[in-house]
């Protein structure tokens, strides 16, 4: 998985993006600001997959690693992450096994 989503934002053009888990195996996507001098303000997109597709379920900046705020979805690394993913599940969904809960 981390390697096809590092294939396709090469192939979207999207530098800086990395996928990785929290402390509760939470998955999420993050860039630090690259305009940032100290480059201390990290973007982060959390996600599932799920079989209707990919659900962001937070995102938000966390500047100077102190506090959080939360990223307007108009906001520029917002739609990078966002076309990432999306793009990542029209092209590997099929690789990914989904539990049914009845």
């Amino acid at each position: 998985m981390y390697r096809n989503m590092k294939s396709i934002a090469k192939s979207l053009g999207i530098k800086g993006w990395s996928l990785l888990t929290d402390a509760e195996d939470k998955l999420y996507l993050s860039k630090f600001d690259p305009t940032e001098k100290r480059n201390d303000d990290e973007y982060r997109v959390y996600f599932f997959i799920t079989e209707e597709g990919i659900q962001i379920v937070r995102r938000f900046v966390m500047l100077s690693s102190k506090y959080k705020e939360n990223i307007d979805v108009n906001n520029i690394f917002y739609k990078e992450a966002e076309h990432i993913l999306y793009t990542y599940y029209e092209k590997f969904s099929h690789n990914h096994k989904y539990e049914y809960v009845s």
